[in-house]
């Protein structure tokens, strides 16, 4: 009786340790996997992730990029800078997020047609003395642009934020969709991927030139993928 007793408390324990050695394995398999699904593409070109939580309702405009905020983000090894991204159908918006190394312009120019920047929907902001600065512009030369207004035209950001300091520059900008500016770019799932280029310069103004702190990449907003391709 006692060895029978014996065995079934022995059948119980190895019962138990199968179990938790189950629930250890399975457990393991799907963090694995929660970081392997984080990282859409990498390359030593770039890379491009997914949020490594679940974004907010919507990125709050403050010039401070938190963790989840933004559904995209792409890290350009070129110039350092990061961009993120978020789209809203529903209010027909897009949330933009523009880091850099530098404490100074940073910029965003969608769609140019060359050559250089010339016909790109240009974003470009800076922050000086706690004030953030930011224009709509079109890239109406090879390397120059004019603020949309100047041309006719109307000054698209919804809203603007920023902060910059030793550690470097962050700009949140959002602006339609599909704005109704001839001269801005609309963002729609039928034009993708998007000729996208960013750069970033040293001096905290809208005038002087950016050296070799710009790059160009194709970027699906709407999905995430991108790559980095020679300028137009």
């Amino acid at each position: 009786m006692k060895q029978k007793a014996l065995a079934l408390t022995l059948m119980l324990a190895i019962l138990v340790l199968a179990s938790t050695v189950i629930l250890i394995v399975d457990f393991q398999l799907k963090l694995k996997g929660r970081e392997a699904n984080s990282v859409i593409a990498s390359s030593p070109r770039g890379e491009v992730a997914t949020s490594s939580s679940a974004p907010s309702a919507f990125p709050q405009v403050d010039g401070i990029i938190s963790r989840g905020e933004y559904a995209y983000l792409y890290r350009d090894p070129q110039n350092g800078m990061i961009l993120y991204w978020r789209i809203d159908e529903g209010k027909g918006v897009i949330y933009l997020g523009l880091t850099s190394p530098l404490q100074g312009r940073v910029e965003i120019s969608l769609e140019p047609t060359g050559p250089r920047m010339k016909g790109g929907d240009i974003l470009v902001a800076y922050v000086k003395e706690g004030q953030i600065y930011a224009r709509d512009d079109y890239a109406d030369q090879l390397t120059s642009h004019t603020p949309d207004p100047d041309l006719g035209g109307t000054d698209d950001i919804l809203e603007k934020a920023g902060t910059s300091g030793p550690q470097g520059t962050t700009i949140e900008l959002v602006r339609q969709l599909v704005p109704s500016d001839g001269f801005d770019k609309p963002i729609r799932p039928d034009n993708m991927p998007m000729r996208i280029q960013l750069a970033t310069a040293e001096f905290a103004n809208f005038v002087g030139l950016y050296g070799d702190n710009w790059s160009t990449i194709e970027v699906n907003l709407y999905t995430g993928e991108a790559i980095q391709v020679p300028p137009p």
